[in-house]
């Protein structure tokens, strides 16, 4: 029983890292690119970013438009996700 909560983190974790490549591929795949990520670490901000940008352009974004956790960042946009697809499977009928 002690171990189940470390395993489902990893797995969480896991699906999380997973849904971000898989978007990452849909997009170049789609427009023909080949975006890669790029961690930014500064002290002004931290940042994820896909992109061949050597500077953040965006990081006086306020903070009332961001989470504190990448992983609730994450999930916030893996929900958005799956409704977006749960719509589009019940107006195809699928």
């Amino acid at each position: 029983m002690e171990n189940e909560q470390p395993k489902a983190d990893i797995i969480t974790d896991t699906d999380r890292l997973d849904f971000l490549d898989r978007c990452n591929q849909r997009l170049n795949e789609r427009y023909g690119t080949d975006y890669r990520w790029k961690l930014i670490l500064n002290h002004n901000v931290n940042r994820l970013m896909l992109g061949h940008l050597a500077v953040d352009l965006n990081d006086m974004s306020p903070h009332s438009r961001g989470l504190p956790s990448c992983r609730d960042a994450i999930d916030a946009k893996l929900k958005e996700s799956r409704a977006a697809l749960s719509a589009m499977q019940k107006e195809s009928g699928k």
